[in-house]
């Protein structure tokens, strides 16, 4: 592409990483070498500049309730929408597997995105904690980012629905995960 639009690789690389200040001259010659030819760039050599693999890993004891799987799925769309991709990793409730999608970030991915529970000791140990943000954990002693839900509001809201629906009796099936929680 550099010998074809008669540039260095250096502006190449600033033009198809669109940096500024480059003459719109030398864009549209570097632009139509690319076209020519019908380069695309190499993700592993950008990984090597970068330092970074451009993946998410998402961590989920498993797929088979609905709930979990929906909730993968919309994690892994806006991952894409982020231009950046995701790996789910399915970790069977196997802390050693989880502690294992952790250590691999900086190698095969950028952060982890956890669902559920993490063992004690994941992200322990190194000076700064590593990428991982944790969903739906109710431990909160690991030094991990957390989102958690509202609960509160959810619980308004479905009050507000049940009325709306004329609903005097509701009923709440499954696990209190709200339990023992202070909030």
């Amino acid at each position: 592409v550099a010998a074809l639009a008669g540039v260095s690789i250096k502006t190449v690389s600033r033009v198809v990483n669109g940096e500024p200040h480059t003459r719109p001259e030398i864009v549209r010659r570097v632009n139509a070498a690319v076209a020519e030819l019908g380069w695309v760039p190499n993700p592993s050599a950008r990984n090597l500049r970068t330092g970074r693999t451009g993946t998410v890993a998402i961590a989920v004891e498993g797929l088979r309730r609905p709930y979990l799987a929906a909730l993968v799925e919309v994690l892994v769309d806006e991952v894409a929408r982020r231009g950046l991709d995701a790996t789910v990793e399915p970790t069977s409730g196997d802390p050693a597997r989880l502690r294992s999608v952790v250590s691999a970030v900086g190698r095969t991915h950028d952060g982890v995105v956890v669902i559920g529970d993490v063992p004690p000791g994941v992200g322990e140990g190194s000076a700064e904690p590593p990428p991982v943000v944790v969903l739906q954990g109710t431990r909160s002693d690991v030094p991990l980012d957390r989102v958690d839900e509202d609960v509160a509001v959810a619980a308004a809201l479905l009050s507000r629905q049940l009325v709306v629906m004329e609903r005097s009796r509701p009923v709440i099936l499954g696990a209190d995960r709200g339990h023992g929680l202070e909030g």
